[in-house]
């Protein structure tokens, strides 16, 4: 009988994922004083008012977090305490 042969494994080399990100957050961090100026012009001399209020939330994203869902209301987390199986006869 005959031994099969395996395939050798393919190594894949480091896409550099990790090292993209970095550089993405690098920039971010040294930018990002300056593009906090520039929201933060437009939320206060914008003509638009559709406009300051989108620089507005997005300081407020940025300084507090955005937005999560409401918690579930009692109507909402009601929880099933039974469940009842009921045959009824078609003649009744």
């Amino acid at each position: 009988m005959k031994a099969r042969k395996r395939k050798a494994s393919i190594r894949r080399k480091p896409r550099g994922d990790a090292k993209a990100a970095a550089e993405i957050r690098k920039a971010a961090q040294f930018y990002g004083k300056r593009a906090m100026a520039i929201l933060w012009t437009i939320a206060s001399k914008a003509e638009s008012d559709n406009a300051r209020i989108a620089a507005c939330k997005e300081i407020l994203d940025r300084g507090y977090g955005k937005e999560s869902r409401m918690p579930p209301t009692d109507q909402e987390q009601a929880v099933i305490r039974r469940i009842e199986r009921i045959i009824v006869d078609p003649k009744n």
